[in-house]
């Protein structure tokens, strides 16, 4: 928040189980939570992260203490509100993968269209070649 008395802590290593009620229960020993968002990984990577907007002198006491959820020291740091570079990287893949995904499609449509015609194309040429091979042979006789 913009409160020059608000803190805001970047939470690392939340299990899957931790909600944001349960971080704002734990770090609501140590001051006033203002806010407590988590916010979920892919399906790959094992655990969550979340941001916690407190007072500062609650801010200060959590990061000075061992917090530990569901039998997991938590990484607590001060988080400056930027993305990290890391962040910044995936969401530009996630985007470029997006990206080249509705590309693919677009080309497997047009090929599928391209062979539909040229297939219509082959039939009606195929007709055309045996009219015109049949009225030669009826001209010999």
């Amino acid at each position: 928040m913009g409160e020059l008395n608000c803190a805001t802590l970047f939470v690392a290593r939340l299990t899957k189980k931790v909600c944001a009620e349960n971080l704002a229960e734990v770090f609501g020993t140590f001051g006033h939570v203002f806010n407590a968002r988590i916010i979920p990984q892919n399906k790959n990577q094992l655990s969550n992260y979340g941001f916690v907007e407190m007072d500062v002198a609650g801010a200060a006491k959590a990061l000075q203490s061992v917090i530990t959820m569901d039998n997991v020291r938590l990484l607590v740091r001060i988080s400056d509100g930027e993305p990290s570079e890391r962040s910044k990287r995936i969401e530009m893949r996630k985007q470029r993968q997006k990206f080249y995904e509705s590309k693919r499609q677009m080309t497997r449509k047009i090929n599928r269209l391209r062979y539909n015609r040229s297939d219509q194309y082959k039939k009606t040429d195929n007709s055309d070649d045996n009219e015109g091979s049949s009225s030669p042979s009826e001209d010999k006789e």
